[in-house]
Formats: structure tokens, sequence, C-alpha cells
């Protein structure tokens, strides 16, 4: 039988700002991954929510304790829908968003979670659950109960997230490795040049300074292009915002290759339970040649193992580099719902498509009438943090 629990709600700035500690505690316990985290999410809402306001489902067991949270945001969408979404769902690459829940509650917590969303039609025209975890209980739960309630369902795209397991020692893990003889070959060069060395930096007071210059080999990699992972100085922003409150929990690290007294590659790590995540790598083009970013991989890979994480996340995208030490992975997904109105509706098919909407309704529907609402609102923007 699932255990008993009521679903609360905290909606504003100051309950979300209030939060940390009972959201960690929740955390440590879910096991959750870190990008469901207050310290992840809370500098995402202040830099990208503008216009939006956080709102907390809390799920208490008869104690009061906390067993489950999901972490939303409102706003306005095109021709003025209301829109429930995910907090962190856009421009920073939070892979495997969704609920906090406690393990011992599961059940439970994703049965009021979705009875409390199913029963929430009449205030959201749009639920957008982006970036789900495709393995995550909750949205089967959810899904079939928006169902029952008479809104549409639409699966949007998601992302392949490669996955290297570890739990072995580091020479048994390069067995087999394609890239195994150029690392090795690559890394005795350099420990050979004077002054080589990489630096891993957690502490919380010394971790700004190794940002800095993080955010400086990526700015000699992209220079005013910036890139995809770090788009502009918003994302740069939300990173400086972000990270020391990481590195207080004990869940950022930024390793650092040296050579000639300057830093030529860089790794932003996260880590988070048994897995280790490669947010994000940068090297300075000018020691290309000499595959700096392959050595430090190499030697992020063997500290996560020799640690004792059991996975090795490459995250989103499926570049050659992260396939060359992968076995496995896993997808994310986006769920959308549209409530049983006109304009909700509307609004959805003109985004998915004659085919989606066919697909999802179980029903032919004119050519004409599709179509011209496709048009009507082809032309909207969606509302707030960043569109799409």
């Amino acid at each position: 039988m699932a255990e008993t629990v009521r679903v609360e709600e905290a909606a504003g700035a100051v309950p979300f700002a209030a939060s940390r500690r009972p959201w960690s505690e929740l955390a440590v316990r879910a096991g959750t991954g870190v990008f469901r985290r207050w310290e992840w999410l809370f500098p995402w809402w202040s830099r990208f929510g503008q216009g939006a306001e956080p709102l907390l489902l809390l799920a208490r067991d008869g104690s009061g304790t906390l067993r489950g949270l999901l972490p939303l945001r409102v706003e306005r969408a095109a021709g003025g829908l209301t829109r429930w979404a995910l907090l962190g769902d856009r421009l920073v690459g939070s892979d495997g968003l969704g609920a906090v829940i406690d393990p011992a509650f599961r059940a439970g917590v994703e049965e009021a979670f979705s009875e409390r969303l199913a029963g929430s039609l009449g205030r959201w025209d749009l639920l957008e659950l982006r970036d789900l975890d495709r393995g995550d209980p909750l949205a089967a739960t959810l899904e079939a109960r928006l169902l029952a309630g008479g809104a549409s369902i639409f699966h949007g795209p998601g992302c392949r997230c490669p996955t290297a397991a570890l739990g072995m020692e580091f020479g048994e893990f390069l067995a087999g490795k394609p890239r195994r003889e150029n690392l090795t070959r690559r890394r005795s060069w350099l420990e050979r040049q004077p002054g080589f060395r990489i630096d891993c930096v957690s502490d919380p007071e010394r971790i700004g300074e190794a940002l800095d210059r993080f955010l400086g080999l990526h700015a000699l990699r992209w220079g005013a292009r910036w890139s995809d992972a770090i788009p502009g100085p918003a994302v740069e922003g939300f990173h400086r915002e972000a990270v020391p409150l990481l590195a207080e929990e004990g869940r950022c690290r930024i390793y650092l290759a040296w050579l000639q007294g300057r830093p030529v590659a860089g790794v932003y790590a996260l880590v988070d339970g048994s897995r280790f995540y490669y947010y994000l790598p940068v090297f300075d083009p000018a020691w290309s040649h000499r595959s700096v970013g392959l050595v430090l991989l190499g030697h992020v890979l063997e500290r996560a193992a020799s640690e004792g994480f059991a996975r090795f996340e490459f995250l989103r995208g499926e570049e050659s580099y992260k396939l060359d030490w992968a076995d496995g992975g896993w997808d994310t997904f986006a769920l959308h719902a549209a409530a049983p109105r006109l304009g909700a509706r509307a609004f959805e098919w003109g985004r998915t498509g004659l085919g989606a909407v066919r697909s999802v309704a179980g029903r032919a529907l004119p050519e004409g009438v599709v179509w011209r609402w496709r048009r009507l609102v082809a032309g909207h923007t969606l509302g707030s943090v960043g569109g799409g």
C-alpha cells in the first residue's frame, strides 16, 4: 500500500529561497541527480525566471516531514495562456529534471503529485515538463491522470546522454577503449614537460578563482562566438552564482591542467552520490595538437574510478569523444499537456504539427481546421525564459 501524503503549495521567491535546507535533506535521502537540487535551480530562477513565479509542490507525511518536492514555475505563454513548467529546463543543460522523492514514499508521492496536477487543469493551460528521464515513473502516472482528466498529451524530443560504468580498476576500464594508446602516449609526453600538473579545486573559498580560469579558457576556445554550453553572459552569470553554492555542498569541482605556468585545459564537473557528471570541458586551442583535453579527461576518469563513483555521466550529446569511452546511456524527453480548452490545444497543435495531433488525439481532424490553427499560432513567440 502506498504511504499517505498530502500536497501543499509554496508559491513565490520567499518560500523558494527558504527551502534550501529541507530540500537538500530530502535530496540526500532520495539520491536525486544534481540538476534537481536547490543549489542549481535557485540560481537558474534568479537569472532566467523574469516574469515567472516559482511554485513548489511539497508532499508531506502525517508527521509533516517532507517526502517529495516538485519544482515548477508559472508564466505566461503566447496568447495569454498560463504555462506551468519545470524550473531549470532551458539554457543550462539540465538533464534528468523532475521531482525529488523519498524512495520509501515514492508510490504515494507520485500519485499525490499526479492528482494535484491533474486536479489543477482549471489553473493552467499548458503543462510542459522538459528534460525528464525517459524512465521516470512519475511521468507515466501523471500522463494517465491527465488523459483521464481530458488533457491532450504530446511527447517532445529529448537528448541521448552517454554514460560509462566505473566500479573497476582504471586499467581494466581502459582495456579495449579505442583511444587508450593515444591517451597513454599523450599523457606520457605531457608529464615530461616542466611544470605540468593537474589541479582539482572543490573548496568553496577557492573555486571562484578556478572558475575564472576555466571561463578564461572558454573564451580562448570560443571567443566572441560563445558556445552552445555557455551561449552568453547571462549563462556565465548563472554559473558564477551556482558554482559556489554547489561547492558548499561538495558537489562541484573544477579541474585545470597547467603547462608553462598557465592553464591549458579544464573540466567543470558535478558529483552526486555514485554519479560523476562531466558537465563541460574546455581547452586552449593553441595546445590542441598535444591532446590536452584528452589527457585531462583521462585523468578525471581515473580519479572518478579511484574515488568509487559507479557511473560517469557524459550528459547530453553523442560527440565522438564521449562515445569513445561510453558503454551505455539514457534518454531525456519532454511531456507536454494541453488543458481541454480550445486555445491550449490550438497552441500545441500549432507547435507539434498535424502528425503529432493525429497520433495523440487518436482521430483525424479536417485538414483545413488544423492548418488554420497552425497558422494562427505560428507567429507567436513563447513566454519568458528563452522561448522554444
